[in-house]
């Protein structure tokens, strides 16, 4: 088979037969969740398998008799051979099904389950489009993000327009319907007033005609072209620009309506069991068997020789567990079969527990609709997901009344002195913090601060703020969607970064989605991956000293920004490394970087300017369709002064031109990929063959 694709015309043949125009859809991996700017993590859904299931036995055996497929629906996820061989994916993982778990059971505090402000965005775009189809439980999918540890929605099997009307599909598909529980999810996060309040903000910005206008004028071009294409196939198409413009109009008419229908709905209709209507399940009478409604089996290594195993029953029938297979061929059968009683009733899971002396693979088991006929059914490699997260264990420890703080009004201010703190405080988003000039804080024994709004730490150059460890046992500072971030004249020094249980960071200073400000602050010999991590913020750093740290001084994600009369010193990585990042870089000294002085990828544009960089292997790197530019840059003491290259295939060759270069003590000028290309002083250096990039990162894996 072949794919033939032009920029013009989007044209499939297969075996050189013309199938027409087609549309590729990005899969659930990396890639997506990267081109979003997201850190990699699960993507998981409710499986599904039990409803369809279901409905084809409906048609092929004409069974209508209810079953309880969602409440047998386990919580699934992709890729899941590269998820469950990498211990920090599999954690993560276990993290967002403990969330999707609650979200499926109607957990009564989405706050803590989804980003709000992404999901109530989501949603108003789903009421812009009339978008209905994608709101259905099997058609939900969900990003863990590793660094929040809250699910964000990913938009799936998304139809405009399928159903026709005039109003908000809030109004009557998401409030007001009673049914069965599958149905209901998206009661709680409209109980939810934050998430209301951020839902109609977002309705009012997208059903604003100049905002439409705005969006049609951005993406003009591109619609235009796409049309052409179509049209290669249906002359006449033209995307529907007054479908959008109608709706926003359908939106703008019904927004004054929408306090007073929630608040007098949610007043007299508060508890979800209001809505559920209870099924009513009865035993099979006949041999009738759906092995995705039927078993749910799940197990963790407890040590070398044990393995603790927990199954669900979801048979309307009576279960005996015979035994499990184990190893290739190898099977053991239990000198006494285990009872599960039949699931007859939603409320209440029929569940065992027991333990084995060997890793499991298949469960045998034997149904008493149908005791002639040994089953089985596959055991899931990973623990039944309940509990809660550690992002949500934090949260609960917090306490109002602390020696360490004090707090007025939405602002908590820590104690002026010296103290240490022997605790990972956890300071909820209802509070911004604010540090004053001369603090001394000391975290030992697992102390650490999370702040989850903005943070001020206003020390002076004759009073500076000095947060470090005496033990190096901590969890570092971290940062999470503040409005702002203010630091002036603050000594970070021998922090680890947060790893409390399953919520495990980089950064002994992470700041995330926030809008952030550093001047005059320095951060020596922490003890974890990276010095300072920014990710997906905007930052304005002046004056920063980094020295001494584990692997990246300054690691920063899916940034804009600027970073200014800073120096770097002996890193054990990169000194400054940028992805998918558009940042301006001035007045820096990098000394001793363990690889590269400053390096950049996943399409990054950085602007260098009177950048002096003394010993690294790699002076300036641009890897994976990132571009680099600079004037006055000096490299001395590197086995490259420059690389360009392509690393990941999803992204094209990379560039790097610089004026005013002076380069001493180099192995080589640069390294340069196939396909991508070097201007230094206007002379062009173009990779005349494929780079081993394997090889050449082989130094740096443990």
């Amino acid at each position: 088979d072949s794919y033939c694709f032009s920029p013009i015309q989007l044209v499939v043949k297969i075996n050189g037969v013309n199938n027409g125009i087609y549309a590729l859809e990005e899969h659930f991996d990396k890639q997506l969740l990267e081109s979003r700017k997201r850190r990699e993590g699960p993507i998981l859904k409710i499986d599904e398998s039990g409803l369809w299931a279901i409905t084809a036995a409906s048609y092929k055996f004409k069974k209508n008799k209810a079953y309880p497929f969602y409440k047998a629906s386990h919580i699934s996820f992709f890729k899941k051979n590269r998820t469950l061989k990498n211990k920090v994916l599999k954690e993560q993982m276990e993290e967002g099904a403990k969330l999707l778990t609650l979200f499926k059971n109607h957990y009564n505090h989405n706050e803590d389950l989804f980003d709000i402000q992404h999901t109530a965005k989501f949603y108003a775009l789903l009421e812009l489009g009339n978008i209905h189809h994608s709101y259905a439980w099997h058609n939900r999918r969900f990003y863990f993000n590793p660094i929040s540890q809250k699910l964000e929605q990913i938009g799936f099997d998304m139809i405009p327009g399928q159903v026709k009307n005039n109003e908000l599909y809030v109004y009557k598909e998401l409030i007001d319907v009673t049914g069965s529980e599958e149905v209901q999810l998206n009661k709680m996060l409209f109980k939810n007033i934050e998430f209301r309040q951020c839902y109609k903000a977002y309705l009012k910005m997208y059903s604003d005609s100049t905002y439409l206008k705005n969006v049609f004028e951005e993406l003009d071009s591109e619609i235009k072209h796409i049309e052409g294409d179509i049209a290669i196939e249906i002359l006449d198409y033209r995307f529907d620009r007054n479908f959008y413009i109608n709706r926003a109009k359908i939106i703008r008419e019904n927004l004054s309506k929408l306090d007073s229908t929630w608040n007098d709905f949610f007043i007299n209709n508060y508890e979800i069991e209001d809505f559920i209507l209870d099924s009513i399940y009865y035993q099979n009478r006949d041999t009738f068997h759906i092995e995705e409604i039927s078993l749910n089996t799940y197990t963790y290594k407890i040590d070398s020789a044990k393995y603790e195993v927990e199954i669900d029953n979801y048979h309307l029938n009576d279960v005996k567990i015979l035994g499990y297979h184990y190893g290739v061929k190898s099977k053991k059968y239990f000198e006494n079969p285990i009872l599960i009683k039949a699931y007859l009733n939603k409320r209440y899971d029929r569940t065992i527990k027991f333990i084995v002396n060997h890793k499991p693979k298949n469960i045998i088991y034997k149904i008493d609709n149908n005791p002639e006929r040994e089953f089985t059914k596959k055991v899931m490699k990973w623990k039944k997901p309940k509990g809660n997260t550690s992002r949500m264990d934090l949260k609960n420890r917090f306490q109002i009344n602390s020696p360490f703080y004090k707090v007025s009004d939405s602002v908590l201010t820590f104690n002026n002195g010296k103290f240490e703190i022997d605790e990972l405080l956890y300071i909820p988003s209802e509070y911004k913090v604010v540090i004053n000039k001369g603090t001394s804080i000391n975290f030992i024994n697992g102390g650490g601060l999370i702040v989850n709004n903005s943070f001020e730490a206003h020390g002076t150059k004759q009073k500076p703020i000095h947060i470090f460890s005496s033990d190096g046992n901590n969890h570092g500072v971290t940062i999470l969607e503040g409005e702002f971030v203010k630091m002036t004249f603050v000594n970070f020094e021998s922090l680890n970064a947060l790893h409390y249980k399953k919520w495990q960071l980089t950064g002994s200073v992470s700041i995330y989605e926030s809008e952030t400000r550093i001047s005059n602050c320095t951060i020596s010999n922490n003890t974890c991956e990276d010095g300072l991590n920014i990710i997906r913020s905007n930052f304005v750093i002046d004056s920063l000293f980094v020295s001494g740290t584990k692997s990246d001084g300054f690691d920063a994600d899916f940034c804009t920004g600027e970073i200014k009369n800073s120096r770097f010193e002996n890193t054990g990585n990169d000194c400054i490394d940028f992805s998918g990042s558009v940042i301006e870089i001035n007045n820096i000294v990098i000394l001793n970087s363990g690889d590269k002085g400053i390096s950049g990828g996943e399409r990054s544009e950085l602007m260098l300017n009177n950048i002096n960089i003394n010993g690294a292997i790699t002076g300036i790197a641009a890897k994976d369709d990132t571009k680099i530019i600079g004037n006055k840059i000096k490299v001395s003491n590197a086995e490259f002064g420059v690389a360009a290259f392509q690393k990941k295939a999803e992204y094209n060759k990379a560039s790097i031109m610089l004026t005013n270069v002076d380069y001493s003590n180099l192995q080589q000028y640069g390294l340069v990929d196939l396909g991508s290309y070097v201007v230094l002083d206007g002379e062009y250096y173009y990779g005349g063959m494929l780079i081993d990039i394997d090889k050449l990162y082989s130094r740096f894996e443990k």
